[in-house]
């Protein structure tokens, strides 16, 4: 049997599921990527204001950092 002799509902009949199902997975997939993208951007931005070595009174050296939530 050929395709040109199937019946022509059984043919149309899938394409438009396949259509809708790829459309479907498309959207949910760019809402997903929108959530994600807006979660990121709504977090605080922290940044380094200055960096100081000092001296602990324990004698121990150490870094600190003056952070200023810049977001």
């Amino acid at each position: 049997m050929t395709r040109r002799d199937q019946p022509r509902a059984a043919i149309g009949g899938v394409w438009p599921l396949v259509i809708s199902a790829t459309s479907l997975l498309i959207a949910v997939g760019s809402f997903v990527y929108t959530m994600r993208t807006f979660a990121i951007t709504q977090r605080p931005y922290v940044g380094v204001m200055r960096v100081i070595w000092v001296t602990e009174q324990a004698g121990t050296p150490a870094w600190r950092f003056i952070v200023k939530n810049t977001g």
